[in-house]
């Protein structure tokens, strides 16, 4: 589902899969180039100036708002994240991306509560940023061979309810809805339409986001026990052979 200007959003996420897909295939051939790690940083430090921009912008005395000002929805957090996961090696940093980017985060390009067009500097911005999110987690697993496990889940979720149980309260109380927790929902038709009436909507919200961090780690799952079990099956010839080999060396 795609929000307004459905024309100006379609064309900018096809933009962000190609960037995505060239920069994935850029990074794994020259994975050992000094260049690599350099322009990396570049682009994330570029990333971090902008959000701190629009941040700013919107905490400017003329400009802010409590309900709608305040950095406080998921995107808000992954997109210094994004830039953080290629500034740093820190593990625990490139597994929240990856789940909450991933599982979470890319709703925001399904859906995109936009309320301004692509004539305005403040749409594109959004599909940059939003883009980066998602782009910088695909490039994670491509380029630098990031493989989410067990304890990366376990942090992710943990992290995940723990922002939940912060945030939503906050909202009922102040009246406020950051991260979609509180009574109202997005001004663009989304999945939430659909999850029931406030205070039920965050439980499920949650339910359902889990289950969406569960099934990002079902594929590495999947691959590692391929790969343990990934040797031809074992004969009863096949363990003659070997235990007569190994009774001519003990002869030998």
């Amino acid at each position: 589902m795609i929000g307004p200007h459905s024309s100006a959003s379609l064309l900018a996420l096809w933009l962000i899969a190609l960037l995505t897909a060239l920069a994935c295939a850029l990074g794994r051939r020259h994975r050992h180039s000094p260049w690599r790690p350099r322009l990396e940083h570049a682009l994330a430090w570029l990333n971090l100036l902008l959000w701190l921009g629009f941040v700013g912008y919107g905490l400017l005395p003329s400009r802010f708002t409590p309900a709608r000002s305040l950095p406080l929805h998921l995107s808000d957090l992954l997109i210094p994240l994004a830039s953080l996961s290629l500034l740093t090696q820190i593990r625990p940093f490139r597994a929240l991306l990856y789940f909450w980017g991933l599982g979470l985060g890319s709703q925001a390009l399904l859906t995109p509560a936009l309320g301004f067009g692509p004539d305005s500097f403040w749409f594109w911005l959004f599909w940059l940023q939003h883009g980066a999110i998602v782009g910088t987690a695909v490039y994670l697993l491509a380029a630098h061979g990031f493989r989410p496990g067990w304890g990366d889940f376990r942090w992710a979720a943990g992290a995940a309810l723990a922002d939940a149980a912060l945030i939503a309260p906050l909202d009922a109380l102040l009246g406020f809805n950051y991260g979609f927790l509180g009574r109202g929902l997005p001004s663009r038709p989304s999945l939430l339409d659909h999850l029931g009436p406030w205070p039920w909507r965050p439980l499920l919200m949650s339910a359902l986001g889990l289950l969406a961090l569960l099934l990002l780690q079902l594929p590495w799952l999947l691959a590692r026990r391929a790969s343990r079990n990934g040797g031809p099956p074992r004969t009863g010839c096949s363990r003659v052979r070997r235990r007569r080999s190994r009774s001519d060396r003990g002869r030998g």
